[in-house]
């Protein structure tokens, strides 16, 4: 950490920060006494978190659309327009950063503290699962999606809203699986230590 803070010649503070925050939310490990490394994808944690974001953004998004402005509509449809942008020039990574603003702006709606925060933090923690849908199919159907909820956010339909963020997470999932499901289905068989 002292090596990062002279290299760049800031304080170290910050960087332990950003460390305890990368640490928090699954991708890095920090080892007492001898530094920090990447995290090792743990696919139990990852499935248990996919599940939990498949049954609470749904809620999120539908308790969100009373609160959703003609100034937050208008930003949506240029997020919209830039994750459009972003396919045609096969810009994964960056469709993705724009994605989590889409999906932030929403949630951040939500009049309910508790389910709003849980939500963000789940999406942080699943962070490193998402590097694995960074591909056309997938981001084109998840495109065609956000159309839909604006739309749907645009009519008041909160139900519809719920039901569309549902098909949304459900096909994530189901992409996740197709790519890691033997591993997740050897991490469950692992032998469980008492306290979990």
């Amino acid at each position: 950490m002292s090596g990062i803070a002279q290299k760049y010649g800031v304080s170290p503070i910050p960087i332990r920060e950003a460390l305890q925050r990368l640490a928090q939310d699954g991708l890095l490990e920090i080892i007492p006494h001898v530094g920090a490394r990447v995290a090792h994808m743990d696919y139990r944690h990852v499935w248990e978190l996919m599940l939990l974001r498949e049954q609470i953004e749904p809620l999120t998004a539908k308790l969100a659309v009373s609160s959703i402005t003609g100034k937050d509509l208008a930003k949506l449809d240029e997020y919209n327009r830039q994750m459009e942008e972003c396919l045609e020039a096969g810009e994964h990574a960056k469709y993705e950063k724009i994605n989590k603003q889409f999906h932030s702006l929403i949630y951040s709606r939500c009049p309910f503290k508790t389910i709003r925060e849980l939500t963000m933090d789940l999406w942080s923690q699943s962070a490193m699962s998402r590097t694995v849908l960074l591909d056309g199919k997938i981001n084109q159907e998840s495109n065609e999606d956000h159309k839909e909820m604006v739309e749907c956010i645009r009519r008041g339909d909160a139900d519809q809203v719920c039901e569309i963020v549902k098909r949304h997470k459900e096909r994530a999932f189901r992409r996740f699986m197709e790519k890691y499901g033997i591993e997740i289905e050897r991490a469950m068989e692992e032998p469980r230590s008492i306290a979990e």
